[in-house]
């Protein structure tokens, strides 16, 4: 789903307005931790400026564990933060605990959920060499920051965590000395460095783990921030490079990489950063300058023109370049191949209040849009781009690039001009060197723009001659597993599957044929387990079918005679769904164990049409007619992706004109007329979403539990149930199992303790609220705050409360009532338009 960046903007401004504005109660908020463990938290008064409360009661339990207790005034500003001796520090937001108590028990900490495209670069506020002059005794203030993109609790409020931070003296223990300082919730972010004497020392800074709902990850050795201290004269700017220490990589496949300054009245040194600083390797110069090999990692060049020395860091990465779509290790002239990368990093990091890099807007704004960083290289004349992302070009699916080869391509082709483009929303580069222990307000009057390209290596491509004859039935292929074909990296054209079934010869006495198809053309999400749409996998294929056989029958007897395995719920006859295709092949031969329902994400599965509609009935429900078209189509948005516009649309279930007409004909439910609701509840239940009674009612006055809700929000975005609950009060045999779990995996719902869920309790409106907001940003729906004054809000729901009330998703003619209990009328309302928004 795109981000209408403007909007975002926008919505930080009015969430920051409601955070200084809105007049909510303090309340009281518990930390319960383990014997040994410490509690704290924090409140937000700027980005980057936190102030620690004091708790107003500290009280040791009789299980050994120890109740901290605070006065918060403002749960979306608010982090809280455990730390115990030889335990991961975990940490969390106020805004997203369902209750005034949060428990943390290291001694059963078992999560291990990374957040893996976080690389956690370490960025410092020295400035483009990251050297610091000093004079002896003279003092500097090092500053240090996670990056890409701090963690925070979304893209709005910004609340921000940091982890803890380490300074290392790589070289010059005897030149300076290092005081560290904790500012806000963080340990060690800065750190005094005091100059002894003349000479230079490497200081290496790094920042640890961090258990925030997942792991996010140490800084690896190659990402860690370098500060070169000189200490005396002798030392000054040298302008040898265009290169900025934390922003330019130097990229390079094979065995070494080298950086070549075109000066040549310079020398030149380096030495690789290890755990100790490396030996200083002098560097060659002819008459196109000088040489320096580098390794992967931090380097520390020292240059010098005869009268001063001046010292940069230079960030070193071997690239990874990964060719799919090969056969035998080459491409095919006409074929196109993928390309991706291993080893990339995130040149500009998003960083609340300072860098924000730009991505798809919308046609509304047409002349700023822009497609944020991308992977750009030149075949021929011709640009080859990656898409556009803001903040994880390190994952494949984002800098991976579609290469077709030219027709008259021989013996190999090269991919030249190689780089890393973007454009930024926000501050110039190099800003985060300036903050003050003020912090930063947003700066909506930066004007942001281009940024500066950084080179990757050229790429060739191997070619083979087109020698291969096609089979008409299986394009060259037997039947046996093809280990050498990557067709799961490219979208198929055309089908490995024939036509022409024999075993349908042997059927004489059918009533009719009907057509029957399956491809992928889907749009893709990120979460998608197959990141280029598969395209066609079974062409159009007439199949016979007899009176009164239904759409699951035929497609059925389709993927037996193929021998395509399936997966599926109900049967053919009733309540079928089809949840997967199995053991099928593509074009090339290359064989796929499974697709189905959230392979492409939370809300992908197999829909069907007839004749161009979507159905609106099981596939065991509507009959076939000869001369039927049965196209079965993979959709990563909930049918948006692939023609059907309906908001929600329920997978594999599609409206024909019969049933609209039966539709018109009659009322769902016989008590909502003249409800304010009826709209909503009768759409939701033509989706199959939600369901009244045997005696035809639906008593939208009656309260839900919050088992019922959870069902409702499962059903409405299409998650696919799951099998596993951690709560001791959702037991195997209940009804309501497989949707809890499902809610709970995805986390939507929350227990009223890490093991008691309560299903049978009435859900309350801000726990409605919570479970749709929740909902939301799993599917990375936009959301406007908004300024809320209801002093009954819980602490743990004033962010959902919040972005519920400004994104219109609950009636607040009567107020907000966040503590009544939620009536089915009122869910039906939330749910419907949770859907409306996720359509925007």
């Amino acid at each position: 789903m795109k981000r209408n960046f403007i909007k975002s903007l926008v919505m930080s401004l009015v969430l920051l307005m409601s955070v200084r504005q809105a007049a909510f109660a303090q309340q009281l908020f518990t930390v319960n931790v383990s014997e040994g463990a410490v509690a704290a938290v924090y409140n937000q008064e700027a980005n980057y400026k936190t102030v620690k409360l004091d708790a107003v009661s500290t009280q040791e339990l009789d299980d050994g564990t120890t109740d901290y207790t605070f006065d918060v005034e403002n749960a979306l500003a608010a982090s809280y933060r455990a730390t115990c001796e030889g335990e991961l520090t975990e940490a969390g937001y106020l805004g997203d605990i369902e209750s005034d108590r949060i428990v943390i028990d290291f001694a059963e900490k078992t999560e291990t959920v990374r957040k893996s495209w976080q690389e956690a670069s370490v960025l410092l506020n020295i400035n483009e060499r990251n050297r610091i002059s000093l004079a002896v005794d003279e003092s500097f203030t090092l500053r240090a920051y996670r990056a890409p993109w701090q963690i925070v609790n979304d893209t709005v409020s910004n609340t921000m965590i940091e982890p803890d931070f380490n300074y290392t003296v790589l070289s010059g223990e005897d030149i300076i000395k290092i005081e560290t300082l904790s500012n806000g919730n963080a340990g060690n972010n800065k750190a005094v460095i005091t100059a002894l004497s003349e000479g230079i020392a490497i200081v290496e800074v790094s920042c640890d783990a961090i258990y925030v709902d997942g792991i996010y990850p140490a800084s690896p050795k190659e990402r860690c921030g370098i500060a070169v201290i000189t200490v005396g004269d002798g030392y000054g700017d040298i302008e040898a490079l265009d290169w900025d220490s934390e922003y330019d990589t130097l990229y390079f496949t094979g065995e070494s990489g080298e950086l070549t300054i075109a000066n040549t009245e310079l020398t030149a040194e380096v030495a690789a950063v290890g755990s100790t600083l490396g030996e200083w390797t002098v560097c060659s110069a002819d008459e196109n300058g000088i040489t320096v090999p580098v390794s992967q990692g931090n380097n520390i060049l020292k240059i010098s023109d005869g009268e001063k020395t001046d010292y940069s860091v230079i960030r070193v990465a071997n690239l990874t370049v990964n060719i799919d779509c090969l056969t035998d290790g080459k491409a095919v002239a006409g074929d196109t191949v993928t390309v991706s990368f291993d080893g990339l990093y995130q040149p500009l990091p998003k960083m609340s209040a300072i860098y924000n890099p730009a991505y798809y807007i919308s046609d509304e704004f047409p002349e700023w849009n822009s497609y944020g960083m991308q992977v750009c290289y030149t075949l021929a004349d011709t640009d080859v781009k990656s898409v556009g992302t803001q903040y994880n070009l390190i994952e494949k699916e984002f800098n991976c690039l579609s290469v077709t080869i030219p027709e008259d391509a021989q013996d190999k082709i090269t991919l030249q001009n190689g780089k890393i483009t973007g454009s930024v929303w926000g501050s110039a580069y190099g800003s985060h060197r300036f903050i003050g222990d003020e912090g930063l307000p947003p700066d909506f009057s930066a004007p942001g723009g281009d940024l500066k390209p950084i080179s990757l290596p050229d790429i060739e491509i191997a070619v083979a001659d087109d020698t291969s004859e096609d089979d008409d039935d299986n394009y060259g292929y037997d039947d046996s597993d093809h280990t050498v074909a990557s067709g799961i990296n490219k979208t198929h054209t055309r089908s490995y599957y024939s036509t022409v079934i024999d075993e349908f010869d042997d059927i004489t006495d059918a009533d009719g044929y009907v057509k029957i198809s399956f491809e992928d053309k889907g749009k893709r999400n990120e979460s998608c387990d197959f990141k280029t749409p598969l395209g066609v996998i079974i062409s159009a294929t007439e199949v016979p079918y007899y009176e009164g056989e239904s759409v699951a029958k035929v497609t059925l007897r389709l993927l037996d005679a193929l021998g395509i395995d399936y997966k599926m719920t109900g049967s053919a006859d009733e309540n079928f769904y089809l949840s997967a295709i199995k053991n099928f092949r593509l074009s090339d031969g290359y064989k796929v164990s499974s697709f189905g329902q959230s392979d492409g994400g939370s809300m992908s599965g197999w829909m069907v049409s007839v004749d161009g509609d979507f159905l609106s009935v099981g596939a065991s429900d509507c009959e076939v007619s000869d001369g039927d078209v049965i196209k079965w189509q993979f959709s990563c948005q909930l049918g948006k992706d692939i023609g059907d516009r309906r908001s929600g649309g329920s997978l594999s279930q599609v409206t024909t004109e019969k049933e609209e007409e039966k539709e018109e004909e009659s009322s769902a439910f016989t008590d909502i007329d003249g409800n304010v609701y009826k709209k909503q509840i009768e759409e939701l239940a033509q989706k199959g979403i939600i369901s009244g009674y045997g005696d035809g009612t639906f008593a939208p006055e009656k309260e839900l539990t919050r088992a019922e809700f959870a069902t409702i929000i499962v059903k409405a975005i299409a998650l696919e149930e799951d099998a596993v609950s951690v709560f001791e009060d959702v037991k195997e045999d209940a009804w309501y199992y497989g949707t809890i779990s499902a809610a709970y995996k995805n986390g939507i719902v929350m227990g009223m303790s890490e093991t008691i869920f309560s299903p049978d309790t009435q859900v309350t409106r801000e726990q409605g609220m919570a479970f749709a907001i929740r909902a939301m940003k799993l599917l990375d729906a936009e959301m406007t705050a908004a300024v809320i004054m209801d002093e009954g809000v819980s602490i743990w729901a004033i962010s959902s409360v919040s972005y519920c009330v400004g994104s219109g998703l609950i009636d607040t003619e009567s107020g907000i009532r966040p503590q009544d209990n939620l009536t089915r009328g009122e869910a039906a309302n939330l749910v419907y338009n949770l859907l409306e928004n996720i359509e925007k």
